[in-house]
C-alpha cells in the first residue's frame, strides 16, 4: 500500500514539473496535423501527390534540356496521325486536304489544325490502275472523282460514306487500249481505241470516231512547230497513233499525244471539238516530261507552259528545283545549303519577279533533317520531312 501511494506521488510531481517547464503533452492524430506544423506531419495522399509533382517537374526539366528547334521553320500545319504510306495525290478544298494513298486509303485533314477528319479504304492504286483524281461538280452531291481502269468513282469530301461508282460501258472496255486511256467530262467520255480516239455520250450510248489515226500525217504533222533531227514527224513512213486523250478548257477541246509506232517521234496537239479542227501542234523529245491538263487550261512540255485557250506559251527558266504552282502563275523554288539535302529552303513568288528569288516561306536548318516537296495545290505545298527514320508531313501556305 505504501509502495502504491509513493508511486502516485512521484507521477504527480513529474506532471507538475512538465507543466511548469512549459511542455505540452498531447496525443497527435496523424490524419489531423496540428496547425502550423503541417510541414512535419504529412498525410499519405499528400506525400504521393508531392512525389508525383516532383517527378513531373524533373521530366519537364529533362525535356527542356533535350528540346530541339522544330524540323521545319515557318508558318506550317503538321498533319497529325498521317500514315507514312506513299501518297498518290493531294486535293485542296476550302477547309481540308484530301489524300489518296498508293495503298488505297482516302484520308482528309483539317487545313487549320492538321487533325485527321476521317479515313477509309477505297482501293489499291496499282491494283485498280487509278490514274486520275480531280475535283469535279459534274454529278450533284459529289465534289471529286477517281478514275480506275474500269470505272469512275465519285466521292464527297464532306461525306466520306457517300460513294457512287459508274462502270465503263462494255464496248469501251473491249476497245480501250493502254493504261490511262480515257477521259470524262459531264457525261461524255473519250478513249483511245485501235483506230483512233472515240467519244461517247454516256447517257444515250451514242458514240463516234472523232480522231482517226489516219489524219495525223495529213492534219497534225504539218502543224508541228519543230522538226526533230531534221525530219518531220511521220516522214519515216512509220504509222502514228493518238494516245492519252484528255478533255481541257471546260470540255470544249481535247489535248492528245500523237506518237509514231516505233516511239521515236512525239507530238502534242490541241483539237477543238465543235470546230472539228486542230488549233496547234508541238513536237517534243520523248525524254521531256509532259503533263495535261493543268488547271484545265495548260499543257506542259518540259519548261514550256502552253495556254490551251490562247495557244500562247511561256518558257520558264530551266533552273534546278523550280516548281510551278498548280495554275502556272507562281513558282516554288527550293534550294539547299549543301549537297546532302540539309538546310532546305523553300521560296514562293510570282514568275514576273522570279529574278528576286521569291519570299522564303519554309526552312529546314537542323542537321540530319531532309525535306521533299510532294505536292502543290491551289494555295498550299505539301512537304515530307525525314529525320532519324521518322517521316512527317506538313502543309505550308504559299499564297
Amino acid at each position: 500500500m505504501k509502495r502504491t501511494v509513493f508511486t502516485v506521488i512521484i507521477m504527480l510531481i513529474l506532471a507538475i514539473s512538465f507543466v511548469s517547464c512549459g511542455w505540452k503533452v498531447e496525443i497527435i492524430d496523424p490524419t489531423n496535423p496540428i496547425e502550423g506544423e503541417s510541414e512535419l506531419v504529412i498525410s499519405k495522399e499528400e506525400k504521393e501527390k508531392e512525389n508525383s509533382e516532383n517527378e513531373n517537374s524533373e521530366k519537364e526539366e529533362q525535356n527542356k534540356a533535350e528540346d530541339k528547334e522544330p524540323a521545319l521553320l515557318g508558318e506550317y500545319v503538321f498533319l497529325k496521325d498521317f500514315d507514312e504510306r506513299t501518297s498518290y495525290h493531294f486535293i485542296e478544298f476550302a477547309d481540308r486536304i484530301v489524300i489518296y494513298s498508293v495503298s488505297g486509303e482516302i484520308s482528309a485533314f483539317d487545313i487549320v489544325t492538321g487533325e485527321k477528319i476521317y479515313e477509309f479504304f477505297l482501293g489499291d492504286i496499282n491494283e485498280m490502275q487509278a490514274f486520275d483524281l480531280v475535283k469535279t461538280n459534274e454529278k450533284e452531291g459529289f465534289d471529286y472523282r477517281v478514275l480506275w481502269k474500269d470505272r469512275i468513282i465519285y466521292l464527297s469530301s464532306k461525306e466520306p460514306e457517300k460513294i457512287e461508282e459508274v462502270l465503263l460501258p462494255e464496248n469501251i472496255m473491249k476497245t480501250a487500249e493502254g493504261y490511262a486511256s480515257y477521259s470524262v467530262f459531264e457525261g461524255k467520255i473519250i478513249w483511245k481505241a485501235p483506230e483512233g480516239i472515240r467519244m461517247m455520250d454516256m447517257e444515250t450510248g451514242e458514240e463516234s470516231l472523232i480522231l482517226d489515226n489516219a489524219v495525223i500525217a495529213e492534219k497534225v504533222r504539218p502543224l508541228a512547230e519543230v522538226a526533230i533531227e531534221g525530219m518531220w514527224i511521220g516522214d519515216n513512213g512509220v504509222e502514228c497513233t493518238f494516245e492519252i486523250p484528255r478533255f481541257i478548257c471546260g470540255g470544249t477541246k481535247i489535248a492528245v499525244t500523237a506518237v509514231s509506232r516505233d516511239y521515236v517521234f512525239w507530238m502534242i496537239a490541241l483539237y477543238d471539238i465543235e470546230k472539228n479542227e486542230f488549233e496547234w501542234v508541238y513536237s517534243f523529245n520523248e525524254m521531256v516530261n509532259t503533263e495535261y491538263p493543268v488547271a484545265d487550261k495548260y499543257v506542259v512540255i518540259g519548261e514550256k507552259w502552253i495556254n490551251a485557250e490562247s495557244g500562247n506559251y511561256k518558257n520558264f527558266a530551266a533552273e534546278d528545283y523550280v516548281l510551278k504552282s498548280c495554275d502556272g502563275t507562281e513558282f516554288i523554288k527550293v534550294s539547299w545549303d549543301d549537297m546532302d539535302g540539309n538546310g532546305m529552303k523553300v521560296f514562293a513568288g510570282n514568275f514576273e519577279n522570279i529574278e528576286n528569288g521569291g519570299e522564303k516561306i519554309a526552312e529546314i536548318t537542323r542537321e540530319n533533317v531532309r525535306g521533299h516537296i510532294v505536292a502543290i495545290t491551289e494555295n498550299y505545298i505539301v512537304i515530307r520531312v525525314f529525320e532519324d527514320e521518322v517521316t512527317d508531313h506538313y502543309i505550308v501556305k504559299y499564297r
